[in-house]
């Protein structure tokens, strides 16, 4: 009969539970193996097993068992017991996880019906094990105690891998007593039981789902257990993504065994008595900032559910009423009466209104900037505004920025623009909003001015439009060390306009030109495929395609592969999503009171997208696809979304790639590598600075290294991604840096250019960080040496003194 198996345990409290009762002085009872060398632990003679030893219960004699085996070096399992028939324990015995031989027909790989999984072996007959006997007084003692192993026992390096004990540490709640549901606590029904225990979990930081239950034969709950989300491990067979009749979702690996539960038990009276709960997890719980994103502190109200109304009417109309989006509750009525009296008390001073309120909002917030000018009449003529959100954003993400205009939102014809980039999720993130009464030279002057005016005079490095002579003049004046490129996908999209409709349905011609812009690798392939192409079809008078093909270094990505992370915004998904993200907050010629309304909704959405996201990569890690520790080092270094970009390169370069020629140059070694493009990429390696670059240009455009890269690594036997190729913008850390001062004004300087020699200490030292903070976690001895090392270094840091970033002296 089975039995619970609670694998949490504290050696020191098992320890205290057998102190007055254990006998020591015996020897210990073994048995010789009938083969094999002997393997003694090493370990105290009071520290270990002996027959005799008693404990109050079977479970703290197995917490006592298993604390001395994961310290001498192997693991346990429960092997057979015996209960009476009152259901008592009478005896168990545990066993090594190596005891036995694995039965012969579990050795045949593939069957009749189906392949089997070709599990390793591992048993080996060993008979080190420890059985348990229940005394006349209820308790239980050490009837027999086998020590010596047939096999080796583990190094202390190697014992964080043991099975029944390397679910890592405990993490206890830091709670006040008042709130946790403690043993022998009652309550008139079980719903108030779970409703204390999800405030509990809200407070502390985890999620809660429903385990198991037991009704009686009336359907009356008799006990019921609720687990954090995290409890257990996933099943062998869910954990293959692929089968043989359809492929499964690549789900995230979420469970990690922790223990942490509550249990309800029905009494006589029909109260519900807390019988069980356990307090400690196997995991990091979720910080403040991000409980709201936890899946059992979402609700929806019945009031919501029953409305006709879609979400994001549901969100705008929050913001404009309540201020929040936790406050819903409203009818299609509602939304319209709302819209209808914001128009009609604006109507036409709904830019002197907005400015008011841009005012007011600035008094209160010194992170919010806001800036506006006004022609000879006292009107408005152009207005820019970016909360502390979207400046962050900026001082973080703003390397390649995309200035997007949007639809007319007055009689009078305004425009308004979208200043937006790509987070370390690849999500889109805005950096600010501006207002113009027109489109002149004039206008975007002023826009880019006062965009750089409000990021602290940094100016992006690479900037992605649409075609807009006046904004391309702008950018040239104002971000002069800038890259100016438009937007591949907003050109092709009108292709379809000037060539005409016998061309537009030719299919052929459709794939062709695609190929040609996007899949060319170098201008010379590119020029050759479309001379075929215009020739071929007879386009040599469209006029259209003549002009796009003179300005082809502004558009085409082949002319700007070697661009920094140019190709991260030149997708059609970031195209889409941007603009069904913000056109779906700009319907009918909405006042600019009311755009920005929904403006703000708009940021706060990509802000609890990215909230998400970061628990997402907190909690959950994707599954790995090969043994190569590169691609194990890159889910630790990379946000769950970028690390699939880097996994896709990694199974490229494990299945598509060969290497077909290889030649050395001095420090240089030239490698030659295919792929399923049927082309031929060079990758050449500095044997010196162990850095590489490769034909393709995939990490210089978008940031992460190719599958050639990593084919070349991987022969060079580097386990580890270097540093060189971490960028720290994809990476889980990218938000931990201080943008703001203790004043909340954005520091100066803090996304300015360093030299190389810096950037790569940077880059080397946020590494060494990540990999050092990974494995002191499992151990507070580790971790307080750290935490004093890192006290220690910043403390001496800030008493040197102000350097000069050039030349090293102090000013």
């Amino acid at each position: 009969m089975a039995t619970e198996d609670d694998s949490s345990f504290n050696f020191m409290g098992a320890m205290g539970l057998c102190q007055g009762d254990m006998d020591c002085s015996k020897a210990p009872e073994t048995s010789m193996p009938p083969s094999g060398s002997m393997n003694e632990p090493e370990w105290g003679d009071g520290l270990k097993p002996c027959i005799g030893m008693t404990f109050d219960s079977w479970e703290d004699g197995e917490e006592f068992y298993k604390a001395y085996a994961e310290r001498v070096g192997f693991s346990v399992r429960t092997w057979t017991q015996l209960k009476g028939g009152d259901g008592a324990l009478l005896w168990k015995r545990y066993v090594c996880t190596r005891e036995g031989f694995r039965k012969g027909n579990k050795r045949v790989i593939t069957g009749a019906n189906k392949p089997k999984r070709n599990r390793k072996l591992t048993r080996c007959g060993c008979e080190a094990m420890i059985g348990f006997k229940r005394n006349a007084d209820g308790k239980y003692e050490v009837a027999r105690f086998v020590e010596s192993h047939t096999h080796e026992l583990l190094s202390a390096s190697q014992r964080q891998l043991i099975k029944s004990s390397r679910e890592g540490l405990n993490y206890v709640p830091d709670c006040d007593d008042r709130l946790k549901p403690l043993s022998g606590m009652t309550f008139n029904s079980w719903e108030e039981g779970e409703k204390l225990y999800k405030v509990y979990a809200d407070h502390v930081g985890f999620s809660v789902r429903t385990s198991t239950q037991s009704k009686d034969c009336g359907g009356v709950a008799l006990w019921k257990r609720y687990v954090c989300t995290r409890e257990g491990f996933r099943k062998g067979k869910q954990l293959e993504v692929t089968g043989e009749n359809k492929r499964k979702r690549n789900r995230k690996l979420t469970r990690c065994g922790c223990e942490a539960m509550i249990a309800f038990k029905r009494k006589a009276n029909g109260t519900y008595e807390v019988a069980r709960f356990i307090e400690a997890h196997r995991h990091e719980l979720v910080r403040p900032s991000k409980k709201r994103s936890e899946k059992s502190n979402r609700e929806v109200s019945s009031e919501m559910k029953g409305t006709l109304l879609g979400t994001p009417e549901i969100f705008n109309l929050l913001n404009s009423e309540k201020g929040e989006q936790r406050n819903i509750g409203c009818t299609n009525v509602d939304l319209q009466n709302q819209r209808c009296g914001i128009q009609k008390a604006i109507k036409e001073s709904d830019c002197q209104v907005f400015i008011n309120i841009m005012k007011k909002k600035q008094s209160f917030n010194s992170e919010f900037f806001f800036d506006y000018q006004l022609d000879e009449k006292g009107m408005v003529k152009h207005i820019f505004w970016a909360d502390g959100s979207c400046r962050k954003n900026y001082t973080l993400f703003g390397d390649v920025i995309s200035f997007y205009s949007t639809c007319d939102t007055n009689q009078h014809g305004p425009i308004i623009t979208l200043f937006t980039g790509v987070n370390h999720h690849n999500t889109c993130v805005t950096f600010g909003a501006g207002y113009l009464a027109d489109n002149r030279i004039q206008s975007c002057t002023w826009l880019c001015q006062a965009f750089l005016k409000a990021m602290g005079g940094v100016a992006p490095k690479v900037v992605i439009t649409n075609e807009d002579p006046s904004m391309e003049c702008a950018i040239r004046d104002v971000f002069q060390t800038t890259k100016h490129r438009l937007c591949t996908w907003k050109i092709l999209m009108k292709l379809s306009d000037k060539v005409g409709p016998m061309l537009n349905s030719n299919t052929q011609f459709s794939n062709r030109i695609r190929a040609c812009v996007l899949g060319s690798e170098t201008p010379e392939e590119f020029e050759l495929k479309w001379s075929s192409i215009i020739s071929e079809f007879g386009l040599e008078n469209n006029a259209w395609l003549t002009e796009k093909y003179n300005m082809r270094q502004t558009w085409i990505p082949a002319y700007f592969h070697d661009l920094s992370l140019g190709r991260i915004l030149q997708t059609t998904s970031r195209l889409e999503s941007e603009n069904a993200f913000f056109g779906h907050f700009n319907n009918q010629q909405p006042v600019l009171l009311e755009f920005w309304v929904r403006f703000q909704t708009a940021v706060e959405e990509q802000q609890r997208t990215e909230l998400c996201n970061d628990n997402a990569t907190l909690c959950m890690l994707p599954m790995l696809q090969s043994p190569w520790s590169i691609e194990s080092h890159g889910r630790e270094v990379y946000t769950n979304e970028i690390f699939k970009l880097f996994q896709d390169e990694v199974i490229a370069a494990r299945d598509s790639c060969d290497v077909k020629s290889m030649a050395q140059l001095g420090e240089i070694r030239i490698t030659g590598i295919s792929d399923d493009s049927g082309k031929i990429k060079t990758v050449q390696y500095n044997t010196c600075t162990k850095i590489a670059q490769c034909s393709c240009r995939l990490f210089e455009s978008v940031g992460i290294p190719c599958s050639h890269i990593i084919v070349v690594l991987k022969g060079e036997k580097c386990n580890e991604i270097p540093s060189h190729y971490i960028m720290q913008r994809w990476t889980k850390m990218a938000t931990w840096i201080n943008i703001f001062g203790s004043n909340m004004h954005m520091l100066e300087g803090s996304r300015t250019s360093l030299p190389p020699t810096i950037t790569r200490l940077y880059s080397e030292s946020c590494s060494k960080f990540n990999s050092g903070i990974d494995v002191a976690k499992q151990c507070e001895k580790k971790m307080r040496y750290l935490h004093k090392a890192i006290s220690d270094a910043v403390d001496h840091v800030m008493q040197m003194g102000p350097i000069s970033e050039y030349n090293g002296r102090q000013v």
